[in-house]
C-alpha cells in the first residue's frame, strides 16, 4: 500500500486590480487511486514577493506585475476609504 501526495497549481486567476490568485489542490493517492482531495489558495497582490510559488506563478506574476502596475496598486490602497 503506497501513500501518494500530489500537489498541483489547477487554476491562475487575475482580477480586475492584477492581484494573482493561484488554487492549489493537494491530492491524496493511495497505490494512484484518489482517496482525498483539498483546494487552498494563494494570493498574490502586486509588490508581493512571489519567488517562493510554483514556477507557472512566477512567471505569471513577472508578466502581469510590472513597475507601473505595482504603482498603481499602490495607489489605490493608498486611496482607498474604510
Amino acid at each position: 500500500m503506497a501513500i501518494e501526495k500530489k500537489i498541483t497549481v489547477d487554476l491562475i486567476e487575475i482580477n480586475e486590480n492584477n492581484v494573482v490568485q493561484a488554487r492549489i489542490k493537494t491530492d491524496i493517492l493511495e497505490n494512484g487511486e484518489q482517496i482525498g482531495s483539498q483546494l487552498s489558495y494563494q494570493v498574490i497582490q502586486p509588490g508581493d514577493d512571489y519567488n517562493d510559488k510554483d514556477a507557472r506563478v512566477k512567471a505569471v506574476c513577472t508578466a502581469i506585475h510590472t513597475q507601473s502596475v505595482v504603482n498603481a496598486y499602490k495607489a489605490t490602497l493608498d486611496n482607498a476609504t474604510v
